[in-house]
């Protein structure tokens, strides 16, 4: 369940192949886990280091973890 709300994060790294990645609100935050199921149920394919997502995540059993994604307008 999220429990933040729409957020503007960046994408540390994402690896298609193994289905999975990273991203970040900043310097001194979490990185937010991202896996490629929840992209997919959003519509969205890939991701490109460095690009900019729309989340909203929640707790994760090992830390935060997207719960929704989506392109930026």
């Amino acid at each position: 369940m999220a429990t933040s709300e729409w957020v503007l994060a960046t994408v540390k790294w994402f690896n298609r192949l193994r289905g999975f990645g990273f991203l970040t609100l900043g310097p001194d935050t979490p990185d937010i886990f991202v896996h490629m199921e929840t992209l997919r149920s959003n519509g969205v394919l890939s991701l490109q280091p460095d690009e900019e997502i729309l989340v909203r995540y929640g707790k994760g059993p090992n830390g935060l973890m997207a719960i929704e994604t989506r392109f930026p307008e």
